[in-house]
C-alpha cells in the first residue's frame, strides 16, 4: 500500500494505491483525518487506485466519518 496526502488550497487532496486489508484502509483514512484536523480543512478530494473493492464500509470505519 502506498498513499499520499497532501493539503491544497481549500481542501486536502489524498491518494491511495494497492491497498488489500481493511486494516490498511483504516490506517488511511486516520492519517486523511489527522491531515484535515491539522490543516483545518472538511474538505477532501480522495483518490483511490488499484485496490480492492470496498464493500462492508463498517469493516474499514467509514461509517464514523
Amino acid at each position: 500500500m502506498r498513499f499520499a496526502i497532501e493539503p491544497r488550497a481549500g481542501y486536502v487532496h489524498a491518494a491511495l494505491w494497492e491497498r488489500e486489508t481493511a486494516v490498511v484502509m483504516r490506517e488511511f483514512l486516520l492519517a486523511v483525518h489527522a491531515a484535515c484536523a491539522k490543516h483545518a480543512c472538511a474538505k477532501v478530494i480522495m483518490l483511490v487506485r488499484r485496490s480492492r473493492p470496498a464493500f462492508k464500509p463498517e469493516d474499514y470505519g467509514l461509517t464514523s466519518y
